[in-house]
């Protein structure tokens, strides 16, 4: 059953009325009786609120009146996330599950290992959804993937790279293939593939749709191009080729672009279609997507280190990310700042590349 945005933004009208207090009994004990609107609600209300209010709330006392279905609970645990770091309740915890977190820094370090090391990295920077790094022009369709293409290539120091980029059809139904991959095809087209070529270079393609969501399209032709950047290491990242997707997302946030990738992880519209001439008939509903292998939290998490790594404080990022995520990311950015972390960043200086 799809969300009913109307009946969300009610509720939030209703909750954002309220004390920190009283919204954490709802959340506490009535979550549960709440319908799916209502919880959607209160969860965005919340995550704007400062993460201080809500510190010490935790449902670990009350587990018994959440009702998780086992799909959600999986997630949770691959994740790192219960809905305690959903709403940004926390105690002293880290909020990424710590083996999660050292896994991303295995990424870094394979990262940083076959792209010339840390005095190399230095140099890069974040990429904003700014006219300094995408400058607004007057192109539309392909001419503007195109466009946009480019740049992305540019800024993930990857524009001498040949590669061909495709738009795939409406109804496509593509099989996601790699060397190391190869899964069945989605009833929906994928945001992008890439497909390395026997003769060099590569084709990326994109679907039509994100011409309409330019931050999205960004997002996916910096995973895109990660696959083809990390196509040619030599040896896999931490885990094994098997996680190769969800690293290659790592790797997309590595080359500066975190901010795209998190504000693209969930889409949910409006839409309208009129059919027929005279406008016969018309259709209008909600509709969502999710895009990427990794999870908000890990996004910012990794998006965390690549900022600390490069000297960016949290208020450049905040003022580009959507507001629901600002409290998982001043945490996850506090989370990369304590001593034990700095420690570990400082371990990857010895990293020299290939």
């Amino acid at each position: 059953m799809s969300i009913d945005q109307r009946a969300v933004e009610k509720f939030k009208s209703s909750y954002e009325a309220l004390d920190d207090d009283r919204l954490a009994f709802l959340a506490r004990r009535k979550y549960s009786d709440l319908t799916e609107e209502a919880r959607v609600a209160l969860k965005e209300v919340i995550r704007q609120r400062p993460v201080e209010a809500f510190e010490g709330l935790s449902f670990d006392d009350d587990e018994s009146q959440l009702s998780h279905s086992e799909e959600r609970a999986a997630s949770e645990r691959r994740s790192g996330l219960g809905l305690g770091a959903i709403f940004g309740w926390f105690r002293n915890e880290r909020l990424l599950d710590p083996d999660l977190a050292e896994w991303q820094l295995g990424c870094f370090e394979w990262l940083l290992k076959h792209t010339g090391g840390m005095e190399a990295y230095r140099r890069r920077k974040l990429i904003l959804p700014t006219r300094e790094f995408f400058p607004s022009n007057e192109l539309r369709g392909h001419d503007l993937a195109e466009r946009i293409f480019e740049q992305v290539k540019v800024w993930a120091g990857m524009e001498a790279w040949p590669c061909q980029l495709e738009q795939q059809s409406e109804s496509q139904k593509t099989l996601i293939a790699s060397k190391h991959l190869l899964l069945p095809p989605s009833d929906h087209s994928p945001a992008g593939t890439f497909r390395a070529l026997k003769e060099g270079g590569a084709i990326i393609s994109y679907h039509p749709r994100n011409l309409q969501n330019p931050m999205s399209l960004v997002a996916t032709f910096a995973h895109e191009l990660a696959h083809y950047r990390t196509a040619g290491f030599p040896e896999p990242p931490p885990g094994g080729w098997e996680v190769w997707e969800p690293a290659t997302d790592i790797a997309a946030v590595f080359l500066g672009f975190g901010i795209f990738l998190a504000n693209s992880r969930f889409h949910f519209e409006h839409f309208t279609e009129d059919r027929g001439k005279g406008l016969q008939w018309q259709r209008s509903g909600y509709r969502w997507q999710n895009q990427g292998y990794i999870s908000d939290a890990e996004v910012l998490h990794m998006h965390a280190l690549v900022s600390k790594t490069l000297g960016a404080g949290v208020k450049v990022t905040l003022a580009h990310l959507k507001s629901s995520l600002h409290g998982i990311y001043k945490r996850m950015y506090k989370d990369v700042s304590d001593h034990e972390m700095v420690a570990n960043l400082a371990r990857l200086q010895d990293v020299s590349g290939c």
